[in-house]
């Protein structure tokens, strides 16, 4: 929670072998429509993927059949494959979350006061040192 009382919530995208962070932003809701403009940008600059193992919000998955999200769907549209963890078990992706982990202690503590401050921090936190 920002100091303006409003939430944001952080949509990070890293590279698996390098773990450099490709995209963080700071959004105002989980809607699958700003998630999209993010990930558009993200394969704009640095192409698509062969696989993907998505980490989303609840609110974000808005289910289809086969356990498939909105966001799922037009992934396998786009020639990516998608990898899954098993739920509940976010060692298997711990990388990811470790970073999570580094974001939250640098850039959230204490909270911005809205969120262009708190996007500077994200930006300031995950520039290369």
């Amino acid at each position: 929670m920002l100091a303006d009382r409003r939430y944001c919530y952080p949509l990070t995208i890293t590279d698996f072998a390098s773990r450099y962070l490709i995209s963080c932003e700071a959004l105002a809701n989980t809607q699958t429509m700003y998630a999209l403009t993010v990930f558009e940008r993200a394969f704009k600059d640095f192409g698509l993927p062969e696989r993907f193992a998505p980490i989303t919000a609840r609110l974000l998955q808005r289910q289809l059949p086969f356990w498939l999200t909105r966001l799922s769907v037009w992934w396998l549209r786009l020639g990516i494959d998608i990898e899954r963890i098993k739920p509940g078990n976010p060692q298997q992706n711990g990388r990811h979350e470790r970073m999570h982990l580094t974001l939250k202690q640098e850039a959230t503590k204490p909270a911005s006061k809205n969120f262009l401050q708190q996007q500077a921090r994200f930006d300031q936190s995950s520039a290369p040192s």
